[in-house]
């Protein structure tokens, strides 16, 4: 029988491997443990995107998985989904930077969130980034 060295000797080697396990199996339980909850959903939002995509992914790609275009499609998308009354986790509401401007006020339900522990999260994906602008129609008679 051949016994091959490595560098560092055997018992470096058995070191190596019982770490690499050790990393293996604390990964397993780490995903094992959250294979049953529930996931929150998260729409993402830009001023480049549209509303005609699910706001399902952070930049546009092909088909409609990028950002939807406004805060009140974002709100649209939760609450068709059903999302606010499945789990117990918090959905969220990135806002990609840049400028918003409102066309109406943003209303806030309860179908909104889950319960007081697990508010809906609207979030800027960078703090700092984003503006919400809601302008006051002024009417005038001349």
């Amino acid at each position: 029988m051949k016994v091959l060295r490595m560098r560092g000797g055997p018992s470096t080697r058995v070191d190596e491997m019982k770490a690499a396990l050790r990393h293996w199996f604390a990964t397993l339980v780490v995903a094992s443990s959250f294979a049953g909850a529930a996931c929150a959903t998260t729409i993402y939002v830009s001023p480049n995107g549209s509303d005609a995509n699910d706001g399902l992914g952070a930049s546009a790609s092909s088909g409609s998985s990028g950002p939807v275009a406004t805060l009140g499609k974002a709100l649209q998308v939760l609450r068709k989904s059903g999302a606010a009354s499945a789990g117990k986790v918090s959905d969220r509401i990135v806002l990609g930077p840049g400028v918003y401007e409102l066309s109406e006020s943003v209303r806030l339900d309860t179908r909104d969130s889950r319960a007081p522990e697990f508010p809906l999260i609207i979030e800027a994906a960078r703090p700092g980034t984003v503006v919400l602008l809601r302008r006051a129609r002024v009417g005038a008679v001349f």
